[in-house]
């Protein structure tokens, strides 16, 4: 995959970093341009005000494997709230959100947490958001949903596994760029208002081309909040470097030349 610059190299000053951003060129087969994984997920939800869309996109991913390789015979949806319920509650208390029992975590390590436990359905343990443990209901031990492995992918790998599956990733979320591109195609930081916020677990359904620009198309878990139905176009080609500004600070996030989506992961199932 070229890293050269297709267009100028333009810095954008937000309100916390300035970003240097420019475009690459992407190429993908044919193959890939003709698949769309959102036509078998369905429009994507609302995860409230809960630190949950890792298990979100953990949860669909498996639903989606499973069904595309044939172990469930329809789509079959797995419990968002299994995970957040059972799988690490020990990071709760990093949360530092009073009320909530949510937490912070990776699509990865909710796939860990299926692969040692495997998953309940989404109907026999249906999304209630964050709760205490004693209000945690005991586990059925039935219909579980099982996966074999689980898959790291570099950008190329991630294409590839695109035309079999959908997979997951993170995105970096610049306010208010996120919640302002709607149906367009999101960029990252764009104008002396924008300021990184979070990284938000995806799945990623497609690959698809605007105007000539290479677009990933993500699944959501903000409802209408950010994107079109559940939905938001993802540029592949635009590249961010965070520029050094005499007393800034780093924080780890673009000191190298980064893309939009990082962390490429998917379940395998054999």
């Amino acid at each position: 995959m070229s890293t050269i610059p297709k267009s100028e190299i333009k810095v954008v000053k937000g309100l916390e970093a300035s970003y240097a951003r420019w475009r690459v060129s992407r190429v993908v087969r044919d193959i890939l341009m003709s698949k769309d994984w959102a036509s078998i997920m369905g429009a994507g939800k609302f995860q409230g005000f809960c630190e949950s869309c890792w298990a979100f996109a953990t949860a669909e991913l498996v639903s989606a494997v499973l069904y595309l390789k044939r172990k469930d015979t329809n789509y079959t949806e797995y419990s968002v709230q299994e995970l957040m319920d059972r799988a690490d509650r020990s990071r709760i208390e990093k949360n530092g959100r009073k009320g909530h029992f949510c937490y912070r975590y990776s699509i990865r390590r909710g796939l860990e947490y299926v692969l040692k436990n495997g998953l309940q359905r989404a109907v026999d343990c249906p999304y209630n958001r964050c709760r205490q443990e004693s209000q945690i209901p005991p586990r059925a031990l039935y219909g579980l949903a099982h996966i074999d492995g689980i898959d790291k992918l570099s950008l190329s790998q991630a294409l590839l596994r695109l035309e079999e599956q959908p997979i997951g990733a993170s995105l970096f979320i610049f306010m208010p760029d996120y919640v302002d591109t709607k149906e367009g195609v999101y960029r990252g930081p764009m104008t002396n208002r924008s300021c990184y916020k979070a990284m938000h677990g995806v799945s990623v359904v497609s690959v698809v081309e605007e105007n000539g620009e290479k677009v990933w198309k993500v699944r959501l878990n903000h409802g209408s909040m950010a994107g079109h139905q559940g939905y938001l176009k993802v540029s592949m080609e635009v590249m961010l470097v965070r520029v050094p500004t005499e007393g800034s600070q780093s924080d780890g996030k673009f000191d190298k030349p980064s893309m939009l989506l990082t962390d490429f992961v998917c379940p395998n199932v054999v």
